[in-house]
């Protein structure tokens, strides 16, 4: 009998059982306004701690936004800007928004217009930061919806750091955040 999973013919005595934790995408994606940090700090080139400033009316901290993602949407890049004066990364930060509800859609509308930070946590765990020294600007977007089954789930969206000094910085373990959670209310914190 033939084996149908590609990824255990493949990968037979090489990965075993850890292939089938391999998987495309962000398991989880956090935004924050870039105008709403504090300060970033890394240890040995990795984001170690994110101090978020004060909302002036409340006087809370302001907070990371949690967003759900289209399974198996994610990506991330780093391409070089390499010129005579010009040394810099462009990071880039793709992914498709699930749902089309009005939240969402409020949500597209803050983004177009904001510079922001993102943490994209990969399936292995591994969390990226994009947009740490200058904040990721919205490059492409599209929301809308179709008339097939997989057009009615998302908003397609693309955000671009021009410009960085560096490739995209990884979270390091033990790094906390303060979410507001997807029904705007409930405030929790999230360890990497």
């Amino acid at each position: 009998m033939a084996n149908n999973n590609a990824c255990s013919t493949l990968t037979d005595g090489v990965y075993g059982d850890a292939c089938k934790l391999l998987r495309g995408g962000f398991r989880d994606l956090y935004v924050a306004n870039y105008g709403q940090i504090d300060a970033i700090t890394l240890t040995a080139d990795e984001v170690d701690d994110v101090t978020m400033k004060v909302e002036p009316v409340s006087g809370n901290p302001f907070n990371w936004f949690s967003m759900r993602v289209k399974k198996n949407t994610g990506g991330l890049q780093n391409p070089g800007q390499i010129g005579t004066n010009n040394r810099s990364v462009n990071q880039v930060i793709t992914f498709t928004l699930e749902g089309f509800s009005t939240a969402l859609k409020l949500r597209y509308d803050e983004m177009l217009v904001a510079d922001l930070v993102f943490i994209a946590v990969r399936h292995d765990n591994t969390a990226h930061m994009v947009g740490r020294l200058s904040g990721a600007q919205m490059t492409t977007g599209d929301l809308g919806v179709g008339v097939a089954i997989d057009d009615l789930v998302g908003a397609p969206l693309e955000f671009t750091a021009d410009g960085e000094l560096e490739s995209m910085r990884t979270v390091a373990v033990g790094t906390a955040i303060t979410v507001l959670n997807e029904d705007g209310v409930t405030v929790s914190t999230v360890t990497f």
